[in-house]
């Protein structure tokens, strides 16, 4: 594994408002990061400012340990794939059509292009959709497109923010061990906020904690989100549960 994904000091103000502040943080590739914290914690402006969406006020980002504001445009596709947390596109294109928008023409042009983004969708259980458009698409079978998207591009690290949302349970569980597996086989670095503390702990290899703008705690799931922090930052209690030899957190009731 190689550093893929640098935070040094970064801090970020939007409206006057301080969203993040002196952010460190340094990820590898082959690795599936969790990025949890409640409502306004600063996930989606850290996804943001890591997918050169946003530039910081302060600190600096890296990518494969060259400055974010260095890495010419041309080469940012290959780089990083970025999926919002609310993905929606009001023209009827097909979801073939929407996944090809992560190809370097934005569009299909070969029959080697048609499969590549055939089996995106393939990987996210969308096959069936390819030639339905998006617009008549529910939330979570567009989230699945657009994740198909995301994966179609073949970049080096994967930033997506919070994919889960719209997904029924066994479409959740299956999009978080696809992304650990696409983290361990192809080595890419892949970050994910999430609010399912539960699914985070369970698949997530680490977990960066924010709260407030700050980087509360990084490392272990279970080490990070401990009874103390959990209490602190969400305000609920935890369970630890061995399901078939697995630890299992379980946050189970608000602190009173």
């Amino acid at each position: 594994m190689s550093l893929a994904l640098e935070f040094s000091g970064v801090g970020l103000r939007l409206g006057g408002r301080a969203v993040l502040r002196g952010i460190d943080w340094r990820g590898e590739s082959g690795r599936l990061v969790g990025l949890v914290g409640p409502n306004g914690a600063g996930k989606s402006m850290w996804l943001r400012v890591a997918a050169g969406v946003l530039r910081p006020q302060q600190g600096e980002v890296r990518w494969w340990g060259e400055p974010l504001v260095r890495v010419p445009r041309p080469r940012w596709p290959s780089v990083i794939a970025y999926c919002p947390q609310r993905f929606a596109l009001h023209l009827p294109l097909r979801a073939l059509d929407c996944v090809a928008l992560g190809l370097p023409a934005g569009r299909i042009r070969t029959a080697s292009e048609r499969e590549r983004c055939l089996a995106a969708l393939e990987k996210v259980d969308a096959a069936d959709l390819a030639e339905r458009p998006v617009t008549e698409l529910s939330g979570g079978q567009q989230q699945r497109v657009a994740l198909a998207r995301a994966f179609a591009q073949e970049a080096t690290m994967l930033l997506a923010d919070e994919p889960l949302a719209a997904l029924d349970p066994r479409h959740a569980l299956e999009t978080l061990a696809l992304l650990r597996r696409e983290a361990h086989e192809a080595g890419r670095l892949v970050v994910v906020a999430l609010h399912e503390l539960t699914l985070a702990a369970r698949f997530c290899d680490e977990v960066l904690l924010l709260h407030e703008g700050r980087c509360l705690a990084a490392g272990a799931p279970l080490e990070v989100l401990d009874e103390t922090r959990l209490r602190e930052v969400y305000g609920l209690r935890a369970r630890r549960l061995e399901v078939e030899g697995e630890t299992v957190l379980l946050p189970w009731a608000p602190t009173q």
